[in-house]
């Protein structure tokens, strides 16, 4: 599981891509994590 959050270079995907969606919504960090772990557990489940 730790590993689909980094890509090659060691960085952290997923924090990155929060960081983004937070500049253009506006979201609190931590709606953010709840939306991201729900879709991880959506992606993995299929």
């Amino acid at each position: 599981m730790k590993a689909f959050w980094y890509n090659d270079d060691r960085k952290n995907v997923c924090g990155i891509k929060i960081r983004e969606l937070r500049k253009e919504k506006h979201l609190s960090t931590k709606k953010l994590e709840i939306i991201f772990y729900v879709l991880s557990d959506y992606v993995f489940v299929q």
